[in-house]
C-alpha cells in the first residue's frame, strides 16, 4: 500500500515545500519586483493543476488551490490563459475545494 502510494502520488512534502517556495515569488510578481520574462508563471500554473489533479492529500491539494489563486493574480498568466481560461481555472479550483469540504476532517485544514 504505501509503496504504490509513493510511486503514484509525490510526497507531500516535497509538494508543500514547492508551494511554500512558490509564494514569496508570486507575491513578487504581483508587485512587479519581479518580471516573468521567459513565461514561467503560466507554466507553473499548468503545473500546478496538473499537481492538483493527481494528489489525493487534502493539505496539498488545499495548498496548490491557493498557488494557483495567486498565480491567477499575476499578468502573464492572465494574458497567457485568457477569460475562459481563467473561468475554467476558478471553477477548477472551486470543485477541488467544494470536494475537500463534503468532509468534516478536512474543516480544520481551512484557514
Amino acid at each position: 500500500e504505501r509503496k504504490g502510494k509513493e510511486e503514484g502520488f509525490l510526497q507531500v512534502e516535497q509538494v508543500l515545500s514547492v508551494a511554500e517556495r512558490t509564494r514569496p515569488l508570486l507575491a513578487k510578481l504581483r508587485q512587479s519586483k519581479m518580471t516573468d520574462q521567459d513565461g514561467q508563471a503560466p507554466r507553473l500554473l499548468r503545473a500546478a493543476f496538473a499537481l492538483m489533479d493527481h494528489q489525493a492529500d487534502a493539505t496539498c491539494l488545499l495548498r496548490l488551490a491557493r498557488c494557483t489563486l495567486e498565480l491567477l493574480r499575476v499578468g502573464t498568466v492572465l494574458q497567457d490563459v485568457g477569460t475562459q481560461g481563467v473561468e475554467a481555472a476558478y471553477l477548477n479550483i472551486a470543485r477541488a475545494l467544494f470536494k475537500l469540504s463534503k468532509e468534516a476532517s478536512n474543516d480544520a485544514l481551512f484557514r
